[in-house]
């Protein structure tokens, strides 16, 4: 399958979540060429010693959203992964906020490299978040 096809099948539970997004209670919430979206529940378990919700939880959504969205672009046979990430926090998020939204979207995708950018909300859709990153691009064997 190519990286649009697995992505569906993530969102569609045809194909189980990867563990981090098990661990963070992440849900695959839109899958479309060059966009991809995920959602987590602000908790207490993901707050830092401020009591918000931790910018490393949110990076984490922010570079997921980014990294499958770059994915989705991608032919069998081939993955990616971050190699740089700039994040920029706007307002802070609090455990009882509800659901975070991490939208990712494509800016390019060339042979050896890829750029995209997203944006992290509240339940509110107000914008907290959001992201540039790159990723390199690489031969990869699922099966193996």
């Amino acid at each position: 399958m190519n990286g649009l096809e697995i992505m569906r099948a993530i969102a569609s539970g045809a194909v189980p979540p990867p563990p981090v997004a098990v661990l963070l209670g992440m849900d695959c919430t839109a899958v479309d060429d060059g966009h991809v979206g995920f959602a987590a529940k602000a908790a207490a378990k993901l707050t830092n010693p401020q009591g918000t919700i931790h910018g490393g939880i949110i990076a984490t959504l922010l570079d997921t959203a980014m990294t499958c969205a770059i994915f989705t672009k991608l032919p069998e046979g081939k993955s990616c992964t971050t190699t740089d990430m700039s994040v920029q926090f706007v307002r802070p998020l609090a455990p009882d906020d509800g659901a975070m939204t991490a939208d990712g979207y494509v800016l390019n995708v060339g042979k050896t490299r890829a750029t995209a950018r997203a944006e992290l909300k509240n339940a509110a859709g107000k914008l907290c978040a959001y992201a540039t990153s790159g990723a390199a691009i690489f031969d990869a064997d699922f099966g193996a």
